[in-house]
């Protein structure tokens, strides 16, 4: 199993989905948006248990974190659809529609 290694998720990039045009990774939209946020042994659990069932992949993708320097990397992201692809913003309640949770 994966192992976390801090009970806390940073805020440094975000997934912006335009309508027109692929996802890319940019800057978080305010200065607020920039910080760690607490998470619990119950949440970490959970994600380490989803990683170990489905590992983070790498998906080609534009990142404009640095506007002034756009460039294509391979990013690790966590939630991709069935393809290996960047979930859509018009997807995530299917995506999320799946989980174990609602299907009892």
């Amino acid at each position: 199993m994966h192992r976390l290694p801090a009970a806390r998720g940073e805020g440094r990039q975000q997934l912006v989905d335009p309508n027109d045009g692929e996802p890319y990774l940019g800057e978080p939209k305010t200065r607020q948006s920039y910080r760690t946020v607490p998470l619990t042994g119950a949440t970490v659990d959970a994600l380490a248990a989803y990683l170990e069932q489905f590992p983070a992949h790498g998906v080609k993708i534009e990142d404009r974190t640095d506007p002034r320097k756009p460039r294509t990397r391979t990013a690790r992201l966590l939630f991709l659809n069935q393809r290996r692809e960047v979930v859509r913003r018009g997807a995530w309640s299917k995506v999320w529609g799946r989980t174990p949770q609602t299907r009892r």
